[in-house]
């Protein structure tokens, strides 16, 4: 197997220091965890473990891929409690929790409540609907998460015999053909081959991306079987198109090498194109498919804020350049999962445009879907409301708080790459890593504001003088950035996005660097329809947007000067703006009236993160602005 360019660093091995992503993380340890567990509780996913663990039959409560979500939150609870920062009683319900979850196991790894207790005649038989293969990703997430940070192998020995019968059922020497449904155990697989070095599991995973799309299709055979169709009847119209099995929806349409567009459902594409970027480090033919629906997503399907996937009808892609914004779905989940991609397109690919992709979607599409108070959430993530949207604390479908628990309990993880010569700083929060380096311990420590401050530095320790490179990324949306080397006259080389000091460093060595960091205006392709006319205000990484409750009425009355200075200031824990509009008038008129060119009321419009909106009640509010460059017609 070759290497990746680097490896993003375990838990212990780098941590948050301050700044807007250590005072996420700390809200979902306080209280994100603490909301996600009583909810888990009062819609009776932990009393299906509970159920099943006493082998009881009947009584599973809520959806079929309910466990999921009880995995996804074990996974969060473990960073936390790496950190040491898991709650006492959180802890104890954790430990409950994997308790039960071992008990319910059968005795050849079967493991799912919703078969176990009200169909277990129809284990395996869908495949492509039911979720069995998805949830089972997702614990043995959990599981080598315990193990891996927590020093907990309890979940880790549950998550091993359930991959073990999964291989033996579906691995190549036993000759029967199916894969995940929802892809999210490849990746799973992948994480449990590194951890316990142990390669048929990546073996399992690449069979399942390879076979993915092929004709037949397993799922075709299940199709045909009316009792599988019974158990999810919606699932059917998502997967048939003119009578036939298209597959798109479920990312089976073709297969993987042979895709030119990224179809279907968001979070099972990216989560799919995840782990083929990590099978892609040993093998090469898996790189130009990834690169050319890369392209794809990014250039023609993507929001500003990196929410990916237009449509609430199937949660995903629809053609390019449809990206609306008052119904836009750009999921919570997919956002995390593009972060995912990028992280691992990272690793095999020296390319800054992937850490700008990670950064844009985690400090717009993904802290969009956590509450300021951690307790409340959002599924879609809208670039406009006419008002009325508030965040609910619980979904029926709840995979989103869940999975921004478990990324942002280890976000640090994808800001930074350690390589044997080199280590790549992607996005510049305020941390810590400690990292070996040809040989020798070295300490590098973020410090700064960011994304609020362009102003960052970067501290070097090596244990002894060490050469290495320090490659810091330069983000596109940057016009000018400085960079030096406190006390030395080297300048940086500039390689795919990143600046590049290669040198010996000693330890005190202090990198300072500056990003030009000034609010500016964002135009869209023009066969984006819906911004016609609009423009964006973008500060570095952050997208910002007007809510009715500072603008005192609807942003949709409003039109910007985007030639008029945009003023910037700190407010609280975050920059806000302040740009030069109109609002107009308002005149009660009736759908339709006579033309009658009315005097828009100057106005000064506060504009906040994106990420921030729906905070302050269900207020209106707009990302993509009327632009009025000349003044207003008198």
């Amino acid at each position: 197997m070759d290497a990746p360019l680097f490896d993003h660093p375990p838990l212990h091995e780098v941590r948050l220091t301050g700044g807007l992503l250590a005072e996420r993380q700390s809200t979902v340890w306080s209280t994100t965890l603490r909301t996600i567990l009583r909810n888990c509780e009062e819609t009776g996913r932990l009393e299906n473990f509970r159920r099943a663990a006493r082998r009881e039959s009947g009584g599973h409560q809520g959806r079929y891929y309910n466990d999921s979500d009880v995995y996804k939150w074990l996974e969060a609870c473990a960073y936390a409690k790496a950190r040491g920062a898991l709650p006492e009683d959180v802890a104890t319900a954790a430990a409950e929790a994997i308790d039960a979850i071992a008990a319910a196991q059968e005795p050849d790894g079967y493991l799912n409540t919703y078969f176990q207790l009200a169909r277990p005649e129809m284990k395996w038989k869908s495949l492509h609907a039911m979720h069995e293969l998805y949830c089972l990703g997702h614990l043995i997430e959990a599981g080598v998460a315990w193990a891996e940070d927590a020093d907990d192998r309890r979940l880790l020995d549950v998550s091993r015999r359930a991959a073990d019968l999964v291989d033996r059922l579906f691995g190549a020497e036993r000759g029967r053909v199916g894969y995940p449904g929802h892809p999210e155990l490849e990746m799973a697989l992948l994480r449990l081959a590194t951890f316990l070095n142990e390669p048929r599991y990546r073996t399992l995973a690449k069979l399942f991306v390879d076979r993915r799309g092929t004709r037949p299709s397993p799922f075709e055979e299940e199709l045909k079987d009316p009792a599988v169709t019974a158990m999810n009847p919606g699932h059917h119209a998502l997967v048939m198109e003119g009578g036939a099995y298209s597959g798109a929806y479920l990312q089976d349409h073709k297969p993987l090498r042979e895709q030119e567009t990224i179809e279907g459902h968001a979070v099972r594409a990216l989560y799919l194109l995840s782990a083929a970027a990590e099978l892609a480090v040993d093998d090469a033919s898996l790189r130009e498919p990834l690169r050319r629906l890369w392209t794809n997503l990014l250039e023609r399907r993507t929001y500003l804020t990196g929410g990916v996937g237009s449509s609430g009808h199937n949660e995903g892609f629809t053609k390019d350049y449809d990206l609306p914004n008052r119904e836009a779905y750009a999921e919570t989940c997919a956002s995390v999962a593009l972060a995912m991609w990028a992280s691992r397109m990272l690793a095999i690919e020296n390319e800054g445009a992937y850490a700008d992709a990670l950064e844009t979607t985690l400090f717009n599409g993904v802290l969009a879907g956590l509450s300021e108070d951690g307790d409340r959430f959002f599924y879609a993530n809208p670039l406009e409301s006419i008002g009325g949207v508030e965040r609910p604390d619980w979904y029926s479908c709840a995979c989103c708080p869940p999975n921004i628990a478990r990324f942002l309990g280890s976000v640090e993880r994808t800001l930074v790459g350690v390589g044997k010569d080199a280590l790549w700083i992607h996005v510049p929060a305020a941390l810590h890593v400690d990292a070996v380096l040809q040989g020798v311990s070295v300490a590098v420590t973020v410090e700064g504001d960011y994304p609020w401050s362009g102003t960052v530095s970067v501290r070097v320790e090596p244990e002894r003088p060490v050469e290495f490179a320090l490659r810091l990324r330069i983000p596109t949306w940057c016009e000018d950035a400085t960079l030096e080397v406190v006390g030395a006259d080297q300048p940086a080389e500039y390689e795919d996005g990143y600046a590049v000091i290669k040198r010996t460093w000693s330890p005190g060595d202090l990198v300072r660097v500056e990003y030009a960091m000034e609010p500016g205006w964002v135009a869209s392709h023009p066969r984006v329809l819906a911004n016609a006319g609009r423009v964006a205000l973008q500060r570095g990484p952050i997208v910002y947007c007007v809510e009715e409750v500072d603008l005192g009425a609807a942003p949709q009355h409003l039109a910007v000067d985007t030639v008029a200075p945009i003023e910037s200031h700190q407010d609280g824990n975050s920059v806000v703006c302040t740009v030069a509009g109109w609002l107009d008038q308002d005149p009660e008129l009736g759908l339709y009236a006579p033309f009658e060119p009315t005097a828009p009321a100057p106005t000064q419009a506060p504009c906040v993160p994106y990420f921030r909106w729906a905070n302050r009640g269900p207020g209106a509010m707009q990302v993509w602005l009327r632009r009025m460059e000349d003044g207003p017609v008198q």
